[in-house]
């Protein structure tokens, strides 16, 4: 039985929705080492999301499941946010968790090729279905940060879907949402060039083979990104990569 790390039972009601200008705000820097609150935060955050995936806890879907939230969801606006991915391989016999508890998170390099999830994102704050459509994003990037759990200092690279969650996670702390980069005249427009990836979550029971693993690899190919967000280097050219399923 998944055991809580604060005393509060998350809810529904944490969620802050789009409707409210802390969404469309940058968040500030947290001051390290964590504070109580801080440490509060975060672990609201694991909770929420743990127990959202949790088919047992969760068993009335009073949550919605989730992949990752951010503090600004639940009304704090700091940066910091939580990431539990699971990914299945490609024989569909082992599901590997992706977990990240990143706090002041920077991309820091992003890859010129465009990815993006088949059936658009979606998210906890985001109710209206108006919003649909594909979002592109940077198939590979590289992200810096501070990791809650080792309190270490830590240089990260993801790619594909793990990638799509971390820039829609770092939107939210730079007072962004996914629909911002979504082209309204044509939602559904996928360039051939652009890598789709299929972006629903296997269903994870007590039976499953399951592994928590990082994405610590070597950056190859990535535009570095100056902190003005201006790139410091020519664009590289695009990834010969054909579309790709994650399931």
């Amino acid at each position: 039985m998944l055991e809580l790390l604060q005393s509060e039972t998350p809810l529904s009601s944490w969620i802050t929705e789009d409707t409210a200008e802390s969404l469309l705000k940058p968040c500030t820097a947290v001051s390290l080492p964590l504070s109580k609150a801080d440490e509060d935060t975060m672990k609201k955050m694991i909770d929420w999301v743990k127990v959202s995936q949790d088919q047992i806890l969760n068993a009335d879907k009073s949550l919605t499941e989730a992949i990752g939230i951010a503090a600004p969801q639940i009304g704090k606006n700091v940066q910091m946010y939580y990431i539990l991915l699971p990914i299945t391989n490609v024989d569909k016999t082992k599901v590997t968790y992706y977990e990240h508890a990143l706090i002041n998170p920077k991309i820091t390099a992003k890859s010129n090729q465009v990815v993006a999830a088949r059936y658009g994102e979606g998210c906890l704050s985001v109710k209206n279905k108006d919003h649909e459509g594909i979002v592109p994003r940077s198939y590979k990037i590289e992200v810096t940060g501070y990791d809650y759990f080792t309190r270490q200092n830590v240089k990260l690279v993801a790619r594909g879907y793990e990638a799509i969650v971390f820039q829609h996670e770092q939107d939210h702390l730079e007072g962004h949402l996914f629909y911002h980069h979504i082209n309204q005249e044509n939602p559904w427009n996928t360039p051939e060039e652009w890598i789709i990836v299929d972006n629903q979550q296997p269903k994870i029971t007590s039976d499953d083979e399951a592994d928590v693993a990082s994405a610590n690899i070597t950056p190859t190919n990535l535009i570095k990104i100056n902190n003005d967000n201006k790139l410091n280097s020519k664009n590289i050219e695009p990834s010969t990569s054909k579309s790709k399923n994650l399931e």
